[in-house]
């Protein structure tokens, strides 16, 4: 199953801390297939995250925008653990991934519910989101879409 992952999914670390603190093994890391960008969607800050104490990454639909992220192949059972990790807020989400020659793969992500209200995410969180992306090379267009999103956020709060 193809998943795409374009929040704290992306850290490798703190997946990997999660399964541990749940007593799962990680998720296969040669299951990572390559970089990618959904067409049509945003970046936002719309849903709060109890366990992360602030703003968690949602996506929502935007005719002139897109998102980057990360293309895994997972089985079943690691797509399972995904799915308990993002918790009841957010549900499987079909989505096209463009990969950097043009191919469209289809794939699930996971997406909460659209809202209006925005919540700022903790700088914890946000640290977890970009050094994600910084490992796997995502590019300085990701990484502002993500800090944009964030000062969003932010912005709306004060």
């Amino acid at each position: 199953m193809k998943y795409f992952a374009y929040g704290s999914n992306m850290n490798w670390d703190d997946l990997d801390k999660w399964c541990v603190k749940k007593g799962y093994d990680p998720i296969d890391p040669t299951s990572i297939t390559e970089t990618g960008v959904v067409k049509g969607y945003r970046l936002v800050f719309n849903h709060y995250s109890n366990s992360r104490g602030g703003g968690a990454l949602n996506i929502v639909k935007s005719p002139a925008d897109e998102v980057c992220g990360v293309l895994f192949t997972l089985g079943e059972e690691d797509f399972k653990k995904i799915k308990e990790k993002e918790g009841l807020a957010y549900k499987p989400h079909p989505i096209n991934v463009i990969w950097a020659d043009d191919r469209v793969i289809g794939a699930k992500t996971f997406k909460a519910k659209d809202s209006r209200e925005l919540f700022p995410p903790t700088d914890k969180y946000l640290e977890i989101v970009l050094a994600g992306a910084e490992h796997f090379n995502l590019g300085e267009k990701c990484l502002e879409q993500i800090k944009k999103a964030a000062q969003q956020a932010k912005t709306m709060k004060s």
